[in-house]
């Protein structure tokens, strides 16, 4: 989840931002409280689905879900753009 682009005065996030993370990934882990209290009050950002099942890879340990989630988010973008 990388939301640096937005710091850029003249590009912003085109739309929603949905994050899709395995809660065990060491880069995150114990910092989730946080990313989630920094992103929350960004328009269009949402905190990650987490992927329990998945310990790295979420596409690949956890496809099934993974894909679930995806296709939720897509839709959830469609609709609030009002396709």
């Amino acid at each position: 989840m990388s939301i640096t682009c937005d710091r850029l005065r003249k590009h912003r996030l085109s739309g929603p931002v949905n994050g899709i993370r395995c809660p065990r990934v060491v880069h995150y882990g114990r910092r989730l409280p946080l990313i989630e209290q920094l992103i929350s009050p960004v328009p269009g950002c949402r905190p990650p689905d987490l992927l329990p099942q998945a310990e790295r890879w979420a596409q690949f340990e956890a496809a099934d879900t993974f894909n679930d989630v995806l296709a939720r988010a897509v839709l959830a973008h469609g609709r609030s753009a009002g396709g």
